[in-house]
């Protein structure tokens, strides 16, 4: 068998594999509510307090993929975590969705993520930190611009029309701590949260949709579909 048909045939199989765990949405946006999602705070997911405000808007024109879809617009004060004092300006409980097990049967969030423009000179639009707390794995930061994620940053200049960022967060290593922990399934609560951050002109708003748990397999994960590839064609090559 040539190059490029192994090639294929080991694409086929970590194409099966990779098949084998849909997507699950938690946050679309399209029934005009707000799908769960508020403020992230010491008592769980709440509504939001001022100054930080959630609400489901149609995405003007201008927003990318957005444009005429349903999305979460936030907004607060341009400054960390857009001024609510702890906790994350967003949050998500998947308890309350009924995902924890979606949660633990994958290992990465994806989302879309758009920094409107407002006609300004610069500044800077920031998912800083994205949180991850569960009883089993505690308060951390899996990604964000805070952890070194340029995608989680957009600057702001003259002519700036707006950027649509899709962001995945691979939250392997977390899982893998809730596994091992006391409490394997997660625990009492199970949250998801972004501190935001905006400031030197930038707006302190900003719009969500295509909230979704996802499975990227991991580096050995591919080198076990490699072999299982090129296992079937020896054998092929054998019978032939």
């Amino acid at each position: 068998m040539n190059g490029w048909k192994a090639f294929a045939a080991v694409a086929v199989v970590a194409g099966i594999s990779g098949a084998a765990q849909a997507a699950v949405s938690f946050g679309d946006f399209e029934d005009n509510t707000t799908d769960g999602f508020g403020s992230l705070g010491n008592s769980g997911v709440v509504a939001w307090s001022t100054p930080v405000a959630g609400n489901v808007i149609t995405a003007p024109a201008g927003s990318g993929t957005m444009t005429g879809s349903k999305v979460l617009e936030l907004t607060g004060s341009t400054s960390f975590n857009f001024g609510q004092a702890s906790g994350a300006a967003l949050g998500y409980d998947f308890l309350a969705g009924n995902h924890r097990a979606d949660f633990l049967a994958n290992n990465t969030i994806e989302f879309d993520w758009f920094p409107p423009p407002n006609g300004g000179s610069g500044g800077f639009s920031q998912l800083y930190n994205i949180i991850l707390n569960s009883q089993g794995g505690g308060f951390t930061n899996v990604d964000g611009y805070g952890s070194g994620n340029a995608n989680d940053n957009q600057f702001y200049f003259t002519g700036y029309t707006g950027n649509l960022h899709h962001i995945v967060v691979n939250y392997t290593s977390y899982k893998n701590a809730i596994l091992a922990s006391a409490n394997p399934d997660g625990g009492t609560y199970l949250q998801f949260g972004i501190q935001p951050n905006a400031g030197s002109g930038a707006p302190a708003d900003m719009y969500f949709d295509n909230f979704q748990l996802t499975t990227t397999p991991e580096p050995a994960s591919l080198g076990l579909m490699a072999v299982a590839g090129l296992a079937a064609m020896s054998r092929r090559r054998r019978q032939a």
